[in-house]
C-alpha cells in the first residue's frame, strides 16, 4: 500500500511545538517513501517538509489560557467535526496525532480502522499516571521523545524517536 500514488497519512499538530515535530515525521517518512501524501491539521513548518496541506491553519487553533479556551471553544468544536469528517472522506492508511492531546486525542480515540499514532508522551511519570492506561484507549502506538518514557507506557506498543533539540547543539559549542 505505501507504494500507492493516493496513499496518505492524517497528521494532527495543533500546537507550535508540534509543527516542529510534524515537521521531522513527515520529512523523516518522505525519505522513506516518498509517493505518501499528508493532510491534515499543522503550520508552515510541516508544510515546507513536502507534501502536506493543513485543512484548518495552525495559526487559528491557538489559545493561552482557560479564557482564550472559552472564547474559541465553538470553534474548538467546529474544528474536531471538520477534521474527524476529513478523515472519513480522506480514508487515509494511518493517523499520526502530535501533543496537543485535548485535541488530537478527542479525533483518536474515535478512528478505530487505522493505525493511530500519538506522539509525545504525556508526563505521567511527574503526575497522574493514570493518563499512561487511558492513552492506550485512544491510541494504538507511542513515539516517545525520551529513552526513559517507555517504562511507564509497558501496557501499549511505543517506539523511541528522540527530540529534534538533541540533533542539534543547544548553544553551548566553543567559540
Amino acid at each position: 500500500m505505501l507504494s500507492h500514488p493516493k496513499a496518505c497519512v492524517f497528521v494532527i499538530a495543533a500546537e507550535p511545538s508540534g509543527d516542529l515535530l510534524g515537521h521531522h515525521i513527515i520529512r523523516g517518512l518522505s525519505k522513506r517513501f516518498p509517493t505518501l501524501s499528508y493532510r491534515g491539521v499543522g503550520g508552515a513548518l510541516m508544510e515546507s517538509a513536502g507534501h502536506f496541506s493543513s485543512i484548518i491553519p495552525l495559526s487559528q487553533l491557538s489559545c493561552m489560557g482557560l479564557v482564550s479556551i472559552v472564547k474559541k471553544l465553538p470553534f474548538l468544536v467546529q474544528c474536531l467535526s471538520k477534521v474527524r469528517r476529513c478523515i472519513q472522506q480522506v480514508r487515509p492508511m494511518a493517523l499520526v496525532t502530535i501533543d496537543a492531546p485535548d485535541f488530537s486525542l478527542r479525533i483518536s480515540q474515535n478512528m478505530r480502522d487505522i493505525p493511530r499514532i500519538h506522539c509525545v508522551a504525556p508526563s505521567v511519570w511527574a503526575w497522574r499516571p493514570g493518563r499512561a492506561k487511558a492513552l492506550a484507549q485512544k491510541t494504538d502506538h507511542l513515539l516517545t521523545l525520551f529513552p526513559f518514557e517507555a517504562k511507564y507506557f509497558r501496557h501499549m506498543e511505543t517506539t523511541y524517536v528522540g527530540h529534534p533539540s538533541a540533533e542539534t547543539p543547544l548553544g553551548c559549542a566553543d567559540r
